[in-house]
Protein backbone atom coordinates (compact mmCIF):
# COMPACT_ATOMS: atom_id res chain seq x y z
CA UNK A 1 0.00 0.00 0.00
CA UNK A 2 1.17 3.52 -1.11
CA UNK A 3 -0.01 6.04 2.13
CA UNK A 4 0.07 9.41 3.17
CA UNK A 5 -0.74 10.52 6.95
CA UNK A 6 -1.56 13.76 7.77
CA UNK A 7 1.08 15.15 4.93
CA UNK A 8 1.47 18.72 4.51
CA UNK A 9 3.75 19.94 2.18
CA UNK A 10 5.72 23.64 1.77
CA UNK A 11 8.41 24.36 -0.52
CA UNK A 12 12.04 25.50 1.40
CA UNK A 13 11.72 29.14 2.35
CA UNK A 14 7.72 29.40 1.50
CA UNK A 15 5.11 29.41 4.54
CA UNK A 16 2.52 28.54 1.82
CA UNK A 17 1.49 24.95 1.94
CA UNK A 18 1.20 23.22 -1.09
CA UNK A 19 -0.48 20.05 0.36
CA UNK A 20 -2.50 20.11 3.68
CA UNK A 21 -3.41 17.50 5.70
CA UNK A 22 -3.51 14.82 3.25
CA UNK A 23 -4.97 10.96 4.10
CA UNK A 24 -4.45 8.93 1.41
CA UNK A 25 -4.33 4.89 1.10
CA UNK A 26 -3.65 3.48 -2.31
CA UNK A 27 -3.91 -0.17 -2.38
CA UNK A 28 -1.57 -2.73 -4.79
CA UNK A 29 -3.29 -3.03 -7.91
CA UNK A 30 -5.18 -0.14 -7.93
CA UNK A 31 -5.85 2.61 -10.77
CA UNK A 32 -6.52 6.35 -9.34
CA UNK A 33 -6.95 9.22 -10.84
CA UNK A 34 -6.07 12.59 -9.36
CA UNK A 35 -7.77 15.89 -10.44
CA UNK A 36 -7.87 19.47 -9.19
CA UNK A 37 -7.17 22.87 -10.24
CA UNK A 38 -3.52 24.02 -11.45
CA UNK A 39 -1.90 24.59 -8.55
CA UNK A 40 -3.41 22.42 -6.15
CA UNK A 41 -0.05 20.54 -5.09
CA UNK A 42 -0.73 17.50 -7.74
CA UNK A 43 2.85 17.37 -8.97
CA UNK A 44 3.86 17.58 -5.57
CA UNK A 45 2.11 15.02 -4.72
CA UNK A 46 3.74 12.59 -7.31
CA UNK A 47 6.67 13.69 -6.22
CA UNK A 48 6.12 12.61 -2.28
CA UNK A 49 5.18 9.60 -4.00
CA UNK A 50 8.41 8.83 -5.62
CA UNK A 51 10.26 9.60 -2.80
CA UNK A 52 11.75 13.29 -4.40
CA UNK A 53 10.17 15.28 -1.95
CA UNK A 54 9.84 14.70 1.86
CA UNK A 55 6.87 15.69 3.74
CA UNK A 56 7.00 19.13 5.99
CA UNK A 57 5.02 17.22 8.63
CA UNK A 58 3.49 13.48 8.34
CA UNK A 59 4.55 10.42 6.51
CA UNK A 60 4.48 9.07 3.07
CA UNK A 61 4.67 5.41 3.62
CA UNK A 62 5.25 2.58 0.50
CA UNK A 63 4.46 -0.83 1.93
CA UNK A 64 5.00 0.22 5.53
CA UNK A 65 8.15 1.73 4.87
CA UNK A 66 8.99 5.42 5.09
CA UNK A 67 11.49 6.86 2.32
CA UNK A 68 13.24 8.29 5.94
CA UNK A 69 13.77 4.48 7.39
CA UNK A 70 16.65 2.44 6.98
CA UNK A 71 15.20 0.34 4.12
CA UNK A 72 17.95 0.75 0.84
CA UNK A 73 17.44 3.12 -1.61
CA UNK A 74 17.44 0.71 -3.97
CA UNK A 75 14.14 -1.47 -2.35
CA UNK A 76 12.25 1.84 -2.29
CA UNK A 77 13.21 3.67 -5.61
CA UNK A 78 12.64 0.47 -7.82
CA UNK A 79 8.93 0.35 -5.45
CA UNK A 80 7.45 3.44 -6.70
CA UNK A 81 8.34 4.92 -10.66
CA UNK A 82 7.45 8.15 -11.88
CA UNK A 83 6.96 9.81 -15.21
CA UNK A 84 6.56 13.50 -15.80
CA UNK A 85 4.57 15.81 -17.73
CA UNK A 86 8.00 16.85 -20.44
CA UNK A 87 9.41 13.78 -20.76
CA UNK A 88 12.66 15.98 -21.69
CA UNK A 89 13.04 16.59 -18.53
CA UNK A 90 14.11 12.62 -17.29
CA UNK A 91 15.83 12.10 -20.38
CA UNK A 92 19.85 12.39 -19.72
CA UNK A 93 21.55 10.16 -22.28
CA UNK A 94 21.97 10.40 -26.21
CA UNK A 95 21.18 6.72 -26.87
CA UNK A 96 17.84 5.15 -25.95
CA UNK A 97 19.34 1.89 -24.54
CA UNK A 98 21.28 3.86 -22.49
CA UNK A 99 18.86 5.57 -21.15
CA UNK A 100 16.70 3.27 -20.30
CA UNK A 101 19.77 1.15 -18.75
CA UNK A 102 21.19 4.29 -16.85
CA UNK A 103 18.70 3.64 -13.37
CA UNK A 104 19.95 0.06 -13.38
CA UNK A 105 23.28 0.62 -13.94
CA UNK A 106 23.18 3.27 -10.56
CA UNK A 107 21.30 0.46 -8.77
CA UNK A 108 24.43 -2.01 -9.43
CA UNK A 109 22.35 -4.76 -11.98
CA UNK A 110 24.40 -7.14 -13.95
CA UNK A 111 25.19 -6.51 -17.36
CA UNK A 112 23.31 -9.46 -18.71
CA UNK A 113 20.18 -8.69 -16.66
CA UNK A 114 20.28 -4.76 -17.64
CA UNK A 115 20.23 -6.24 -21.35
CA UNK A 116 17.19 -8.51 -21.12
CA UNK A 117 15.34 -5.40 -19.56
CA UNK A 118 15.90 -3.17 -21.39
CA UNK A 119 14.96 -5.61 -24.71
CA UNK A 120 12.23 -6.35 -23.01
CA UNK A 121 10.41 -2.75 -21.74
CA UNK A 122 11.39 -1.14 -25.08
CA UNK A 123 9.35 -4.10 -27.06
CA UNK A 124 6.44 -3.27 -24.02
CA UNK A 125 6.06 0.08 -25.31
CA UNK A 126 6.64 -0.53 -28.71
CA UNK A 127 10.18 0.86 -28.84
CA UNK A 128 11.66 -1.96 -29.93
CA UNK A 129 13.09 -0.57 -33.59
CA UNK A 130 15.03 2.50 -31.71
CA UNK A 131 16.97 0.83 -29.06
CA UNK A 132 19.93 3.12 -30.42
CA UNK A 133 18.13 5.74 -31.68
CA UNK A 134 19.16 9.66 -30.00
CA UNK A 135 16.56 10.67 -28.23
CA UNK A 136 16.32 14.03 -29.25
CA UNK A 137 14.97 12.32 -32.60
CA UNK A 138 12.13 11.13 -31.26
CA UNK A 139 8.80 11.89 -31.50
CA UNK A 140 6.81 13.82 -28.31
CA UNK A 141 5.33 10.30 -27.94
CA UNK A 142 8.18 8.32 -28.33
CA UNK A 143 9.88 10.17 -25.65
CA UNK A 144 6.81 9.81 -23.15
CA UNK A 145 7.53 6.05 -24.16
CA UNK A 146 10.71 6.01 -23.33
CA UNK A 147 10.40 7.72 -20.35
CA UNK A 148 8.01 5.05 -19.33
CA UNK A 149 10.44 2.49 -20.38
CA UNK A 150 13.00 3.91 -18.31
CA UNK A 151 11.20 3.88 -15.45
CA UNK A 152 9.52 0.34 -16.04
CA UNK A 153 12.78 -1.52 -16.24
CA UNK A 154 12.91 -0.92 -12.47
CA UNK A 155 9.67 -2.86 -12.31
CA UNK A 156 8.19 -0.36 -9.84
CA UNK A 157 4.73 -1.82 -8.07
CA UNK A 158 3.17 1.66 -8.21
CA UNK A 159 3.77 3.51 -11.28
CA UNK A 160 2.62 7.58 -10.75
CA UNK A 161 2.08 9.60 -13.95
CA UNK A 162 1.90 13.40 -14.05
CA UNK A 163 -0.13 14.48 -16.78
CA UNK A 164 1.71 12.27 -19.03
CA UNK A 165 -0.82 12.81 -22.34
CA UNK A 166 -0.86 16.56 -22.06
CA UNK A 167 1.87 17.16 -24.31
CA UNK A 168 0.36 14.91 -26.85
CA UNK A 169 -1.65 14.70 -30.01
CA UNK A 170 -5.17 12.96 -29.01
CA UNK A 171 -4.09 9.79 -30.84
CA UNK A 172 -0.85 9.55 -29.17
CA UNK A 173 -2.47 10.33 -25.63
CA UNK A 174 -4.80 7.65 -26.42
CA UNK A 175 -1.79 5.18 -27.20
CA UNK A 176 -0.27 6.06 -23.80
CA UNK A 177 -3.62 5.01 -21.85
CA UNK A 178 -4.03 2.17 -23.37
CA UNK A 179 -0.53 1.31 -22.14
CA UNK A 180 -1.21 2.46 -18.90
CA UNK A 181 -4.44 0.44 -18.66
CA UNK A 182 -2.51 -2.83 -19.87
CA UNK A 183 0.36 -2.41 -17.05
CA UNK A 184 -2.68 -1.99 -14.58
CA UNK A 185 -4.76 -5.15 -15.84
CA UNK A 186 -2.28 -7.53 -17.45
CA UNK A 187 0.91 -6.58 -15.26
CA UNK A 188 -1.32 -5.29 -11.52
CA UNK A 189 0.95 -2.59 -11.28
CA UNK A 190 -0.86 -0.07 -9.33
CA UNK A 191 -1.64 3.33 -11.81
CA UNK A 192 -1.54 6.92 -10.09
CA UNK A 193 -2.72 9.07 -13.00
CA UNK A 194 -2.73 13.04 -12.60
CA UNK A 195 -4.87 14.29 -15.51
CA UNK A 196 -7.24 16.83 -16.63
CA UNK A 197 -8.74 14.36 -19.24
CA UNK A 198 -12.08 13.14 -18.61
CA UNK A 199 -11.66 10.14 -21.04
CA UNK A 200 -8.48 9.14 -18.59
CA UNK A 201 -10.79 9.66 -15.66
CA UNK A 202 -13.27 7.31 -16.85
CA UNK A 203 -10.53 4.50 -16.38
CA UNK A 204 -10.10 4.38 -12.92
CA UNK A 205 -11.63 3.02 -10.15
CA UNK A 206 -11.06 5.56 -7.91
CA UNK A 207 -10.98 9.87 -8.41
CA UNK A 208 -9.36 11.87 -5.85
CA UNK A 209 -9.92 15.01 -5.98
CA UNK A 210 -8.22 18.19 -4.57
CA UNK A 211 -8.97 21.55 -3.78
CA UNK A 212 -6.76 24.98 -4.66
CA UNK A 213 -5.48 25.03 -1.35
CA UNK A 214 -4.58 21.71 -1.63
CA UNK A 215 -6.96 19.68 0.29
CA UNK A 216 -8.49 16.51 -0.72
CA UNK A 217 -11.65 17.12 -0.76
CA UNK A 218 -13.33 14.02 -2.64
CA UNK A 219 -12.37 10.59 -3.56
CA UNK A 220 -15.06 8.89 -5.50
CA UNK A 221 -15.82 6.42 -8.13
CA UNK A 222 -15.45 7.67 -11.87
CA UNK A 223 -19.36 7.41 -12.06
CA UNK A 224 -20.24 9.17 -8.36
CA UNK A 225 -17.38 11.51 -10.14
CA UNK A 226 -19.48 12.26 -13.64
CA UNK A 227 -22.95 12.12 -12.34
CA UNK A 228 -22.52 15.57 -10.47
CA UNK A 229 -23.18 18.32 -12.96
CA UNK A 230 -22.52 20.94 -10.50
CA UNK A 231 -19.29 19.47 -8.57
CA UNK A 232 -17.70 19.36 -12.04
CA UNK A 233 -18.62 22.40 -12.77
CA UNK A 234 -17.01 23.81 -9.95
CA UNK A 235 -13.55 22.01 -10.86
CA UNK A 236 -13.48 23.62 -14.53
CA UNK A 237 -15.36 20.25 -16.07
CA UNK A 238 -18.05 20.23 -18.30
CA UNK A 239 -19.73 17.10 -17.79
CA UNK A 240 -19.67 15.01 -20.36
CA UNK A 241 -22.15 13.79 -22.89
CA UNK A 242 -23.51 10.59 -22.02
CA UNK A 243 -23.94 10.91 -17.79
CA UNK A 244 -25.34 14.49 -19.06
CA UNK A 245 -27.61 13.06 -21.63
CA UNK A 246 -28.77 9.78 -18.86
CA UNK A 247 -29.43 12.82 -16.46
CA UNK A 248 -32.01 14.71 -18.89
CA UNK A 249 -33.63 11.35 -19.54
CA UNK A 250 -34.36 11.23 -15.84
CA UNK A 251 -36.03 13.94 -15.88
CA UNK A 252 -38.26 11.93 -18.04
CA UNK A 253 -38.62 9.21 -15.18
CA UNK A 254 -36.83 6.68 -17.49
CA UNK A 255 -34.99 5.60 -15.25
CA UNK A 256 -31.34 5.69 -16.45
CA UNK A 257 -28.46 5.04 -13.79
CA UNK A 258 -26.75 7.76 -12.66
CA UNK A 259 -23.19 5.88 -13.29
CA UNK A 260 -23.55 5.31 -17.03
CA UNK A 261 -20.46 6.36 -18.72
CA UNK A 262 -20.48 4.68 -22.27
CA UNK A 263 -23.47 5.22 -25.40
CA UNK A 264 -23.30 1.06 -25.02
CA UNK A 265 -24.44 1.15 -21.77
CA UNK A 266 -26.62 3.82 -22.15
CA UNK A 267 -28.20 2.03 -25.23
CA UNK A 268 -28.67 -1.18 -23.67
CA UNK A 269 -30.55 0.63 -20.62
CA UNK A 270 -32.92 1.81 -23.36
CA UNK A 271 -33.44 -1.76 -25.21
CA UNK A 272 -34.43 -3.07 -21.44
CA UNK A 273 -36.77 -0.27 -21.01
CA UNK A 274 -38.61 -0.66 -23.79
CA UNK A 275 -38.90 -4.31 -23.87
CA UNK A 276 -40.39 -3.87 -20.11
CA UNK A 277 -43.23 -1.87 -22.03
Amino acid sequence: MLEFKSVDFSYPGSSCLVLQDVNISISEGEFIAVVGENGCGKSTLAKLAAGLLRPTKGEVLVDNFSFNSNRSAKQLTTTVGIVFENPENQIVTDNVFDEVAFGLENLGFAAKEIKNRVKEVLAAVGLEGKLYANPLFLSSGQKQKLALAASLALDPKYLVLDEPTSMLDARSAKQMISLFTKLWREQGRSIILITHRLAEIAKAGRVIVFSGSGEVVADLSPEEFFSDEEFLLNLGFNQPLIPKLANILNQYELDILSSTLTIDHLMEQLCQLSLRK
